[in-house]
Parts: C-alpha cells; structure tokens; sequence
C-alpha cells in the first residue's frame, strides 16, 4: 500500500484512537467505525475491525476515498457498513472533519431504551454544549435512510445555533450507539469520552 506520510500519519491516527477506544469501552468487538477528513480524501475504518481485529489495527484497515467518496486505496468490499452515514454528514457539514460511531456500555443504555440524557457534568457543557443528547426514531442500520435520518437532526442542530456554536454534533441511535461528528479526531474522541462519562455519572446518580 503506497502512500504518502502524510496519508500514514492520519491512518496511524485512526488506528490509535481505535484501540483507546476499544481499551476505554467506548465501543465494543460487535462494531463501531471511525473517519477523517482530510485534505480533500476520507479515511474510514473497514468493516469487522471490531469483530475479527478486536480494534488491533493497521494500515491495510483503513480505506480511503477521494472527495467524491470514491474508493482509491482499499477494497470497495470492505466498506464499512455505516460509510453512508459518514459520507453523508461530510457532505451536508463541510465544516466537519472526522466521525465516530461507538458502542459505548451507558450511552447504550441510554439508546436502547430510546431516551434523552440531559448534560450533567460540567465537561459536558464545556466541550458539547447545553443540548441534550437525543435519539432518532428507529431507523435501519447501515442504511441511506439512516444517514438521512442523521444529517436532518445535525441540520436542526445547526440551525438552533447551540452545540453548532461549538462545531460538533452527536445524537443517538436507537439500540445501536451513538455517532459523534466534530472538527478533527481528537474532539471527536474527546466528546465521545465525554458523553460515556456523561452517561455513567447520570446512571450512578440515581442511586444517590
């Protein structure tokens, strides 16, 4: 796989992120994918990261495609699953510049049963925002309707002027995960973290 340095310092990026995200549980060996933005080409983990490399990546993991979305390095077969949703969000937010989809254990919870989590900690507000994290109605996974479902709450986001001040959106996806879309890796990574710990402290406290 030729590529340029650059190219391998963004892929080595996405590999590491993954790792800390599979060692932090913010998602799990079932799924989840991560994309970035850059320079005109998206990088985006392949499909079954999760499932046969347990996140333990490297450079043949992740493909990449041009600003069309059309592959150039990599097996167009072994797209992620969930490339729509990516693609569809850099396409309607060119302000956007990577995307994660995760599994977490307690924004799960929270997804599963299909219900808002109000911001809790004071991180929350300070790298998200004031907005709750929502959830869409059912849609099907990995599916353009999904994506669809996705942009037009990023879009009302944006429009209300509140988390879109800070540049980044997430929301929920019923039974599924979370998605988290912001201006470069590390305050994607960043929100994400911070909306699993979000999710946790507001669980714990109702036992107090």
């Amino acid at each position: 796989m030729n590529i340029l340095k650059e190219s391998t310092d963004v892929i080595q990026k996405i590999c590491d992120i993954g790792r800390l995200m599979f060692e932090k549980g913010l998602t799990d060996s079932g799924g989840g994918n991560i994309s970035v933005r850059h320079n005109g080409f998206v990088y985006i983990t392949r499909m079954m990261t999760g499932e046969k490399k347990r996140w333990e990546m490297s450079v043949d993991d992740v493909i990449v495609a041009d600003s069309n979305f059309s592959v150039i390095i990599g097996d167009p077969q072994k797209m992620s699953r969930e490339s729509r949703l990516h693609f569809g969000i850099y396409e309607n937010f060119p302000d956007i510049g990577a995307i994660i989809h995760g599994h977490a254990m307690h924004l799960l919870a929270f997804a599963s049963a299909q219900k808002t989590m109000m911001p809790l900690t004071e991180q929350y507000e300070y790298f998200i925002g004031q907005d709750p994290l929502e959830c869409i109605p059912i849609t099907p996974g990995a599916t353009q309707e999904l994506a669809r479902e996705v942009v037009t709450y990023f879009k009302a986001l944006r429009n209300a002027g509140n988390s879109a001040a800070k540049g980044n959106y997430s929301v929920l996806l019923p039974k599924h995960g979370v998605v988290v879309a912001a201006h470069d890796l590390d305050e994607a990574f960043v929100i994400l973290d911070t909306l699993e710990v979000n999710a946790r402290v507001t669980l714990l406290s109702k036992l107090l």
